[in-house]
């Protein structure tokens, strides 16, 4: 089937397609009954907090030293939040990140992602996980990531990357609000609440999609997906594969990339009212490392950056020496907070490389039992901490996996 048919048609059977009732939608998203859904839009901001970072492109280089420093950092960075961009500096140097500060709104927009999803999904079968129904978009969707984008160009000789500009702000509230109603078959007050809901206050006083809420990656894809089939299906005309991550959207064949289809390509998405970033555009040939959304594509190998095999050495050479100093709580949860950091590295590594070196390996299977995964916390923001455990029984597992590990170093000291 026609990909702008399928999804038309998961459209008209997902659970909001032509539902107006307020009632039905508030229980469907779990709002409260005292928020007027139809003006929504009176108060949406008071349930939002923005702030800026630097793009790491922007950032001054760092030192030797401020990179260790970096690797073996616990505490979570609110330093270079900025409340607005500094006066004179270049805006491109920056991203706006919205972050919610009210529970129901961060819920309701979850489960409004969670029904959106299942629009790019195959139907669900107990027992079985479900796959994307479009077969070049390793974002939005389940058992798909940045790495599998990558997969898709392993063996290529030639590849072709671009990187959309202002993907997240080119979704508009108004252009939310048409997709809604004439997609959906929705009301115009419905149409408008689903756009409220999902957008957020830009620098020119606009709402727009925002970097950072759970359904702007799968709305972005869903409003310009006719963009992307076309591009999908002019791609296989031309023998040419295409994988699209969020904004990323890359082109790999055997053969050298025709320069017809490269100023077609521009033209399309100009003609969409899209841009291109100009700086990120890059063509590899050959036999050359090709970089794809962070991973690094040698052949037919991928593999992660430099930086991240010496962040993942100095955290285990760390981790190794004072693992066994621990001698309080405090000194536990230190510890505890860099070895999830250097776990998490260790996936990445394994995820991206299919291996990782038996010394972590070895460290992990001697050590993992004793800092437990899936710790919730009582503020997310801070690190795991004696006070920012949320309930009894993780409390009373991550004190028990304490106690454990302080009698394993009193063992091994005195064998020592």
């Amino acid at each position: 089937m026609n990909l702008d048919k399928l999804i038309e048609q998961k459209i008209h059977e997902s659970r909001l397609y032509g539902v107006t009732k307020p009632t039905i939608i508030k229980e469907m998203l779990d709002i409260p009954y005292n928020i007027n859904i139809k003006h929504l839009d009176k108060n949406i901001d008071n349930f939002y907090d923005t702030f800026y970072i630097m793009k790491s492109w922007a950032e001054d280089s760092q030192t030797k030293e401020e990179k260790y420093q970096k690797f073996l950092c616990i505490e979570k960075d609110i330093t270079k939040r900025l409340n607005e961009i500094p006066y004179g500096e270049d805006s491109t140097k920056y991203r706006k990140i919205s972050t919610i500060n009210t529970e129901w709104l961060k819920k309701s927009q979850k489960k409004f992602n969670k029904i959106l999803m299942n629009i790019l999904l195959d139907k669900k079968v107990r027992g079985i996980k479900q796959k994307s129904v479009i077969p070049y978009l390793h974002s939005a969707v389940k058992q798909r990531s940045y790495h599998t984008n990558a997969q898709v160009h392993i063996g290529e000789r030639y590849v072709f990357a671009i990187d959309l500009k202002d993907f997240y702000p080119s979704v508009t509230k108004y252009k939310l609000y048409l997709f809604f109603k004439s997609k959906f078959h929705l009301s115009s007050d419905i149409a408008m609440f689903y756009s409220v809901l999902s957008t957020c206050k830009a620098d020119d006083t606009s709402y727009r999609l925002g970097q950072g809420l759970s359904q702007s990656s799968t709305l972005a894809y869903l409003v310009n997906y006719s963009l992307f089939n076309f591009l999908y299906y002019l791609a296989k005309e031309n023998n040419i594969d295409m994988s699209i991550y969020v904004d990323d959207v890359v082109f790999s064949s055997q053969k050298e990339i025709p320069q017809f289809f490269i100023d077609r390509l521009f033209g399309i998405i100009k003609g969409n009212d899209m841009l291109i970033k100009r700086q990120k555009v890059h063509s590899y040939k050959k036999e050359s490392v090709k970089k794809i959304t962070g991973v690094y594509v040698n052949g037919n190998r991928t593999r992660v950056a430099n930086e991240k095999h010496l962040e993942i050495h100095t955290q285990y050479k760390y981790l190794k020496k004072e693992i066994e100093n621990i001698s309080n709580i405090s000194d536990y949860f230190k510890i505890y907070n860099l070895y999830l950091k250097f776990y998490g590295n260790y996936q990445h590594i394994k995820m991206v490389e299919g291996k990782v070196h038996d010394r972590y390996r070895l460290f992990i299977k001697e050590y993992d039992e004793y800092f437990p995964k899936g710790i919730n916390k009582k503020q997310k923001n801070l690190i795991y901490q004696k006070n920012n455990i949320k309930n009894l029984k993780d409390n009373q597992k991550i004190n028990n996996c304490y106690q454990r590990l302080i009698n394993k170093n009193k063992i091994k000291a005195d064998v020592l």
